[in-house]
């Protein structure tokens, strides 16, 4: 298994592995600020409703710049575009710590959010515009798996630095210094994004050609199953660390180690994903592998003793992860190269509006009821995803892909 990615890593083209690079630094500042903004924030005094919200306005952003972003991805190199959107998101960081009165806490996720849409859209076409066929399992699963390591390193590490200041500072302040250095880690890979190509791959001069051309019946299939699993998600998936701190009362360290630990289980599984798909197909990668992670979805929401709760987490965590690649890789095959950054546009469209609401009444139910009906409400919205997905496409998958592939 190893082996195959490390044949693929030394053949890769120079055009992947600096973005690699720069998602490694990435990954690790931003798990900076995914373990501890939220602790942050309720150590200022900011109720979970109140951080839902500030989440939840983060997710305006992605809103209200996909349509844009996918027309921008076509007409800028991306040189531009990552390096842009990377320096906007790290400067966005540095405001949000540095200035955390509500309004502009607010503002700024906006800003953020846009910032973050910019890079999500640009990365699934810009993979499969400098890959292989063969390649794109592994490679999804290669950017999925340094995503997932960079953030375990930086959940252990993040973790780790808010005890060791609090023996001097307050907790506060503590918090505040540690996503300081998050942010700093993240400038590391501007200079890897400021190296990748200046050519523009399918450059479009009329945005409107992007809508014209696609195949909407396709689009509608691909729609509901990601809506639900993103209003599932968004549930409960941001609170987590609030949830371990509030139900099991565990210190920023121990989530931060709990995190990295679910990190690594992930990145075992996620490497193993381009085993399964051989196996049983990208549709039923991500019914199998979603399917299974319910029952502990479950648990979590039902049990107080750690000795469920947190192998409980770690298996999740993985199952639901590991579809991630599969699902990616399947949405980028069954489109065409000129539909791809509308199609993804249009899937994180669903996914951030999706997520702006769940994130919302979230945080309204953990503050008003608690913790159990979040879990029990995702399960219900995921096994509904799951159904819907394998009914679509069970099918689609082996007539469209075997005809791709004749052509």
């Amino acid at each position: 298994m190893l082996k195959d990615y490390v044949n693929l890593f030394k053949n890769l083209r120079k055009e992947i592995k600096l973005l690699l690079f720069a998602l490694i630094f990435f990954g690790l500042g931003g798990a900076y600020f995914s373990l501890i903004f939220n602790l942050y924030l309720r150590e200022l005094g900011l109720k979970e409703g109140t951080i839902g919200l500030i989440l939840s306005y983060r997710i305006l952003g992605n809103v209200l710049f996909v349509l844009p972003a996918a027309y921008i991805v076509q007409k800028y190199s991306p040189r531009i575009v990552f390096s842009s959107s990377h320096f906007m998101y790290v400067v966005l960081q540095l405001l949000l710590v540095l200035f955390p009165q509500r309004g502009l806490l607010l503002s700024l996720s906006v800003l953020t959010g846009l910032s973050e849409m910019l890079f999500s859209i640009a990365t699934a076409p810009y993979l499969m515009d400098h890959s292989e066929r063969e390649e794109r399992p592994y490679i999804f699963s290669m950017v999925f798996g340094t995503n997932l390591i960079s953030h375990a390193i930086g959940s252990l590490t993040g973790g780790f630095f808010p005890d060791l200041f609090s023996r001097y500072l307050s907790i506060a302040t503590s918090y505040q210094l540690t996503l300081f250095i998050g942010i700093a880690i993240s400038i590391f890979g501007l200079p890897y994004l400021l190296k990748l190509p200046k050519q523009i791959t399918h450059q479009s001069d009329n945005p409107w050609k992007l809508w014209r051309k696609l195949r909407y019946h396709l689009v509608l299939k691909l729609l509901p199953p990601r809506l639900l699993i993103s209003l599932g998600a968004g549930l409960f998936v941001p609170f987590l660390n609030l949830y371990f701190k509030t139900v099991h009362n565990l210190s920023s360290n121990t989530i931060g180690i709990l995190f990295t630990l679910a990190q690594f289980s992930t990145f075992i599984s996620v490497l193993n994903t381009p085993r399964l798909i051989k196996k049983i197909g990208l549709v039923r990668t991500v019914v199998f592998t979603e399917a299974l992670s319910l029952p502990f979805m479950y648990l979590l929401g039902t049990s107080k003793a750690m000795s469920l709760v947190v192998p409980s987490f770690l298996i999740r965590q993985a199952l639901m992860n590991m579809s991630g690649p599969a699902n990616q890789n399947f949405t980028m095959e069954v489109a065409t190269p000129q539909e791809r950054p509308a199609i993804t546009s249009i899937m994180a469209l669903s996914d951030s509006i999706a997520r702006a609401f769940s994130i919302r009444m979230g945080g309204l139910i953990i503050e008003y009821w608690n913790y159990s009906y979040v879990f029990y409400a995702a399960m219900v919205l995921y096994a509904a995803s799951i159904t819907i997905f394998y009914i679509f496409f069970s099918r689609y998958e082996r007539d469209n892909l075997t005809q791709k592939q004749s052509n």
